[in-house]
């Protein structure tokens, strides 16, 4: 296996995962900024009040989550179609999620903010609020849901243009509406409200085009597959619980142990987590994306290679992190709190305490999507559960023992813990102590071809690919497949990767591909490649009369084979090829 056609797409996808999580907090940090600037406390309280509200809008996340598991599932057996299905159905569904939210809260405004607790001036100032924010929640909810799947349709660099158009137009409305147009609170929600129209209007329509892998089709809706969808995302719903568990025994066992500065100290903490847990989200969200279509595949090489590489891609980041934030401690304390003070003292023993976080939150995350993405769904929620509930009540333990460093090695602890009860899970499972990544993993034996039944070659040219053909003949020869069968897999491996080297390649003029044949009870080709985008899907249509035989090996193999499908993730050419003898 060429391990750079699993590191490439990887290493590509990981910045626009970690910058999206990051574009989101900064956006966050704006409106506190602004807010504090402008409107005063009371409206930073309002702004506080409201995030139980955010929670609920996030829930989008347990179909998405669940959608996007599928859709790779999907692309990597070579249904396209179901995963275009996919996408479009949890479009539409989302969308009508954010609608009925938005409706509810604006007919409901007055009874929502006594809800939640707000009074005085921040019931005042939550109102108003919410009459800016919640109009705009349905392109919230659109803009997060498509910047999930735009990477996929290798819509990189305008992932990124479009991310910074997002903060840009936050901050400069803000601005705007707050200070010139005097809007006040209306206005801080307003200005977020245009940001994620504007955003989603520059993404919807790079999902209307017929040639992304992703594309939004009304003729493909299928309501009833969101069931499946909600049940693979259902982790999501439990996290959130566990974090409005934790999030409540924090509050009341800080407050009333270590008082304001405590609180202090705990805020900047979270504020904090906000912005660096986008690298262990970021390297688990990279490896589910590419990891589920390898599932698809039963790739069992590639799965571990992803799994493998985004492990030490995220403990390099990780450990890097830790060791930044703890040597930074005072000049970050520094930065939210006067030096010496009980605030200061008490954020920098909170930055020295908490900061491994990192590295131990990235393991258990990526392992964590590793057992999704195979339906290990019982232990998934109950470890999505356990990792905040864990750190609220180790929380409370731990600041009756040791005091506030109780608090702060809390959050390290919860995922030690857990890292702990998924090694004493699988020892139950295998009878046997893990040795190997694919132990960790959990993969059946049973996953993926034989190696016996399978024969891989990267190629560069086209002398070697007519040597592979023949191979690839011989070895079909061996398992007894019929003539018209192996030489249908010959020729189908001359044209698809004779097309690669001759019309994809680079600028250097190099091209390699890697050629997988699998021979079980259907014959299953693989063409994967990093050159120039070639799918043989759009040829099969085209015919020019003043030259007939343009494409006409496409359209022979296109005949002949039982399945064709092609995508591009993140750079990479796939084409899968079926035939059943």
């Amino acid at each position: 296996m060429n391990t750079a056609n699993v590191h490439k797409p990887y290493l590509r996808l990981l910045p626009v995962q970690v910058a999206a999580i990051m574009a989101g907090a900064v956006n966050s940090l704006v409106d506190t900024v602004m807010t504090a600037h402008f409107l005063g406390p009371d409206a930073v309280a309002g702004i506080g009040f409201f995030c139980p509200v955010l929670t609920v809008i996030y829930l989008c996340y347990v179909v998405l989550n669940g959608t996007q598991i599928l859709c790779g599932r999907a692309i990597g057996s070579g249904k396209s179609n179901d995963a275009v299905s996919l996408f479009s159905t949890a479009l539409a569904t989302v969308l009508g999620y954010g609608i009925l939210l938005s409706l509810g809260a604006l007919l409901l405004r007055a009874q929502l903010a006594a809800l939640l607790g707000a009074k005085g001036n921040a019931l005042a100032c939550l109102k108003d609020y919410i009459i800016g924010f919640m109009p705009g929640v349905p392109f919230m909810i659109l803009s997060c849901s498509m910047m999930m799947f735009m990477p996929c349709n290798n819509d990189l660099k305008r992932s990124y243009v479009i991310m910074g158009i997002m903060v840009a137009s936050n901050a400069v409305l803000n601005l705007v509406l707050i200070r010139a147009a005097g809007m006040g609170m209306t206005g801080l929600g307003l200005a977020s409200s245009l940001s994620y129209l504007f955003s989603a209007a520059l993404m919807f329509p790079r999902f209307l085009r017929s040639d992304r892998v992703y594309r939004f089709s009304p003729r493909s809706l299928c309501f009833s597959r969101m069931k499946e969808a909600a049940r693979l995302g259902l982790p999501e719903l439990l996290f959130n619980a566990g974090v409005t568990l934790r999030t409540y025994l924090l509050n009341l066992t800080v407050m009333g142990a270590l008082g304001a500065s405590g609180v202090a100290a705990l805020n900047v903490e979270f504020s904090l987590l906000s912005f660096l847990s986008a690298i262990p989200c970021g390297v688990s969200r990279s490896c589910t994306l590419l990891g589920s279509i390898y599932y698809g595949e039963r790739d069992r090489q590639s799965l571990t290679e992803v799994t493998s590489f985004a492990l030490k891609c995220g403990l390099i980041l990780s450990v890097s992190m830790t060791a930044a934030v703890m040597a930074f401690s005072a000049r970050i304390a520094s930065a939210f709190f006067l030096s010496g003070t009980d605030a200061w003292l008490m954020t920098r023993q909170m930055l020295l305490c908490f900061a491994s976080i990192f590295v131990w939150n990235t393991l258990f995350t990526v392992l964590l999507r590793i057992y999704q993405i195979q339906d290990h769904l019982l232990a998934v929620n109950i470890l999505n559960f356990a990792e905040q509930a864990l750190y609220g009540l180790l929380a409370v333990v731990g600041i009756r023992l040791i005091g506030a460093a109780g608090v702060w090695v809390a959050n390290p602890l919860a995922d030690i813990l857990c890292l702990i009860a998924i090694f004493a899970w699988i020892r139950i499972k295998l009878k046997h102590i893990p040795r190997t990544l694919e132990q960790w993993m959990l993969l059946p034996q049973d996953f993926g071809a034989r190696p016996e039944d399978v024969l891989e070659f990267t190629v560069g040219g086209m002398e070697d690919v007519v040597n592979v053909s023949r191979t690839l003949m011989d070895f079909c020869r061996e398992r007894n497949v019929p003539l018209r069968y192996r030489t249908i897999v010959g020729l189908s491996v001359e044209e698809m990767a004779g097309n690669v080297i001759q019309h994809g390649s680079d600028r250097s003029g190099k091209s390699t591909v890697e050629i997988r044949l699998v021979a079980e009870d259907t014959l299953v080709i693989r063409l994967r490649d990093n050159c120039r985008a070639f799918d043989p899907k759009q040829r099969v249509g085209q015919f020019d009369p003043e030259d007939p035989a343009k494409n006409a090996g496409i359209r022979m193999i296109a005949r002949l084979a039982d399945e064709m499908d092609y995508h591009n993730d993140a750079g990479i050419n796939t084409l899968l090829i079926r035939i059943s003898p």
